[in-house]
């Protein structure tokens, strides 16, 4: 239809325009209405953030606990090596990104 087409095209051209007429069309909470994990299926608020917060810890590794055998990273055939980057250096990279929060 001529709609599709029209919010497919917005979509491409400026996205932000999509995500907005999304937001002010739910209004709702961010956190989904149901949500199932493994074997178990979550209903409430609650029960939803408790078993993201669980799974999450469950597969969070500590980067103070990690170690690396040398600074090279490989990724099949893809070679990256990395010399020195400090928590700072991300930290002073992540304040030059644009604040802007997605849908």
């Amino acid at each position: 239809s001529v709609y599709v087409r029209e919010v497919e095209l917005s979509v491409s051209l400026d996205p932000n325009k999509f995500w907005g007429f999304i937001n002010n069309k739910n209004k709702r909470s961010r956190i989904p209405g149901r949500m199932q994990l493994n074997d178990s299926s979550f209903d409430s608020s609650q029960s939803i953030v408790t078993a993201f917060a669980e799974f999450f810890s469950s597969v969070f590794l500590d980067s103070d606990n990690q170690s690396f055998d040398n600074d090279t990273v490989s990724f099949s055939n893809l070679h990256i090596i990395i010399n020195t980057i400090s928590e700072k250096d991300i930290i002073m990279a992540s304040k030059k990104l644009k604040n802007k929060m997605t849908a």
